[in-house]
């Protein structure tokens, strides 16, 4: 019922636009009458005026106007001044808009198939459009999602190419910067888990410490200094999610005291 509603509604704006183009039509012909006939007491050759598009006559403006109205309703006027379809449902609101014009009487045989008719590109406006339009959208967004995906994982692999520690370090603590002049200590014993957890890290803090380093670079060296299944857990931890050095020293030692001999 809406669509029919929407379907009159047009029948009766066009209805409008034809009745004013008509007016136009008839004034500018008028007009033109009235020129032949002072040209032709001025000359022994009187011309017929010409036909000519029905907005011709109008003023740049108005034709702006109709044209932008029309727009709304997916249809567009040509140069000639017809009426054109932009798209399926500007033709089908031409075609449908046609048959309501011209329905024949209703003792007439034809009757029961026109109005069939126009129910049927009802049916064929619901069934097309608002599926095909559906489908675009959702192809459009598809396409949308995965050229952001993209660039989220290029802007995040050139990033990890500039970051330093393990994976599990929060951004903050691998964006920091090596101090100047840096070295890592290669002298201290690796940690393999039979060492006493705390204490091994408050000495491997002191190393580094000692180079001019801090707590930040000593999370972010201190992959380099576990082995075997030490090494194996602080990179199995979540991405980011160890923050600041309490919370590296908390979680060590809660997982290694009691391999501790």
């Amino acid at each position: 019922m809406a669509y029919h509603h929407i379907l009159q509604q047009e029948h009766t704006h066009q209805t409008k636009l034809q009745a004013d183009l008509e007016a136009r039509k008839e004034h500018a012909d008028a007009s033109s009458q009235r020129r032949a006939q002072l040209s032709s007491l001025h000359s022994s050759s009187a011309r017929t005026p010409k036909q000519r598009s029905q907005l011709q006559n109008m003023h740049e403006n108005e034709r702006r106007e109709l044209s932008t109205s029309l727009d709304s309703s997916f249809m567009m006027v040509d140069t000639a001044g017809n009426l054109m379809a932009k798209m399926l449902e500007g033709a089908l609101i031409a075609v449908t808009t046609y048959l309501l014009a011209n329905q024949p009487q209703q003792n007439d045989p034809r009757a029961a198939i026109h109005r069939s008719t126009i129910a049927d590109l009802g049916l064929i406006s619901a069934a097309l459009t608002p599926d095909g339009k559906r489908s675009t959208e959702k192809a459009r967004k598809v396409d949308r999602s995965r050229i952001e995906h993209a660039n989220h994982e290029s802007s995040d692999s050139d990033e990890d190419n500039e970051l330093c520690g393990a994976r599990c370090f929060s951004r903050h603590v691998r964006r920091a910067r090596m101090p100047e002049g840096f070295k890592l200590p290669f002298d201290t014993s690796k940690y393999n888990r039979l060492q006493e957890p705390k204490t091994w890290l408050d000495d491997y803090l002191t190393v580094v410490r000692c180079q001019g380093g801090s707590k930040t670079t000593t999370m972010q060296s201190l992959q380099l200094q576990l082995k075997g299944s030490a090494r194996a857990w602080l990179r199995g931890l979540p991405e980011g999610w160890v923050r600041s050095w309490d919370n590296l020293v908390y979680n060590f030692i809660r997982n290694f005291q009691s391999t501790y001999k």
